[in-house]
């Protein structure tokens, strides 16, 4: 646990935020913590609890920045109810991940017979309440809206937003200090409880019981992509706006491309070929889908849908054009959908195999022809529910007629699908990769 991830982390860290606006994007100071407990979550189980609300913390305030794209320009209001919303997230977040982080470090440092940095009930109270504060601050200035009709206040008359340049003002400097003697406080105690003797312990510590143990590490990193292709298949669910899908299906592809990348990164994927493959359809489905939803806005910004048939002759081009991408992007995800489930079967295979020493001699065999007769039924299932899915996601764009009854379809068969593979991913965590853990 090295102390250089901390000190960078603390100074990142240090800064206001103004309305959702970072200076030093809060993000990479996540990051920098999650790898710094990273090793220690496959033994303790404080540490990997910090590191899953690091991840949370990571997400938010990932995400958060990209929000300044969806608001209107000028809207004071929106960027309001944005920073609000996301400190309210970062606040309740924020508070579990330094109650458990600094319990962690208390715990370490009680084994290095460290005393004096064992007791950091003050620091940690600290550095939550400047975390409250600093997130409090950045959306004050925007509180100028609330009370104002067409740019007057509706009490006084007087235009609020003349006083938001100096609310922003005394937020920022009130921050500053406020900020300032945290850094310096968590700088001191960064260096009194990250001592040689404690990397010492924790490195001697994690040797002893990861010695001998690779299916340890294979079960850690495979529930963590298990939790998240579960949250990455709410991608599906489609919200069709004028036959346009605002969240893509390609997201989903995407995402569990990536996690695949994940597991291959830490060498427990070793399929170079069916990533890359899986690589290209994600990418292509993504492509697809942008200039699926460029061309249909175009369209039905011209065209509306009573207007079709009366003037389709007109646009024939433009909406065979339409039509045959929906039919590319259906048929990629279907094709993602059947490579996903593919190799989520003989990874588990693979690793019931591999590990299978680990478990019950008499019982390995049998529990591998039962992984695969189950694995088999849901690859099945999620197959179909997912080719219903797409081939009624082409009939809604491509026949008007029956838009509303297709639609209505097309959804029980998304809902079905997340269905089906939450329920194949939860199969595989309880019959591999918890299995594995427990006898690792």
């Amino acid at each position: 646990m090295k102390k250089w991830y901390f000190v960078l982390s603390a100074i990142i860290l240090f800064n206001p935020i103004v309305s959702i606006f970072d200076i030093f994007p809060d993000f990479i100071a996540y990051l920098l913590l999650l790898k710094a407990f990273h090793n220690m979550a496959y033994i303790d189980d404080k540490a990997d609890d910090t590191c899953r609300y690091l991840k949370i913390m990571a997400l938010i305030t990932l995400i958060k920045p990209f929000t300044f794209f969806i608001v209107p320009s000028g809207d004071s209001t929106m960027y309001l109810l944005y920073s609000f919303v996301f400190a309210v997230l970062e606040i309740i977040f924020g508070f579990a991940l330094y109650t458990k982080m600094f319990e962690t470090l208390s715990a370490y440092a009680l084994n290095a017979q460290n005393t004096k940095a064992a007791e950091n009930t003050k620091i940690k109270n600290f550095t939550i309440a400047a975390h409250i504060l600093k997130l409090v601050f950045a959306f004050l200035p925007d509180l100028t809206a609330l009370s104002i009709t067409n740019g007057v206040d509706t009490q006084t008359g007087i235009p609020l937003t003349n006083f938001k340049t100096a609310l922003f003002f005394v937020a920022v400097v009130i921050s500053l200090i406020i900020q300032t003697v945290w850094l310096v406080r968590i700088s001191i105690y960064n260096k009194r409880v990250f001592t040689p003797e404690l990397n010492t312990l924790l490195k001697d510590q994690f040797i002893r019981q990861t010695e001998n143990r690779p299916s340890l590490f294979l079960s850690k990193d495979s529930m963590f992509v298990i939790v998240s292709m579960c949250l990455a298949s709410a991608f599906v669910i489609d919200f069709n706006l004028n036959m346009i899908n605002v969240i893509f299906d390609s997201f989903f592809s995407v995402s569990v491309f990536l996690l695949f990348l994940y597991l291959f990164i830490k060498k427990h994927f070793k399929d170079t070929t069916m990533l890359l493959a899986l690589g290209a359809i994600s990418v292509a489905h993504l492509i697809v889908d942008i200039y699926l939803t460029r061309h249909a806005k175009a369209f039905f910004d011209k065209y509306t849908l009573s207007m079709l048939e009366k003037y389709l002759y007109d646009s024939r081009e433009m909406y065979l054009q339409i039509s045959i991408l929906s039919v590319i992007s259906a048929i990629l995800f279907f094709a993602v959908v059947f490579l996903v489930m593919y190799l989520l079967r003989k990874q588990g295979e693979k690793d019931l195999t591999e590990y299978s020493s680990l478990l019950v001699q008499s019982n390995a065999d049998g529990l591998l022809a039962e992984y695969k007769a189950a694995t088999k039924k849901y690859t099945i299932s999620a197959l179909v529910s997912a080719g219903i899915a797409s081939a009624c996601y082409v009939i809604y764009i491509t026949t008007r007629s029956l838009a509303t009854i297709v639609t209505v379809v097309n959804s029980l068969a998304e809902i079905a699908f997340i269905f089906v593979f939450v329920r194949a991913i939860l199969y595989y965590y309880d019959n591999v990769y918890k299995r594995l853990y427990v006898h690792s």
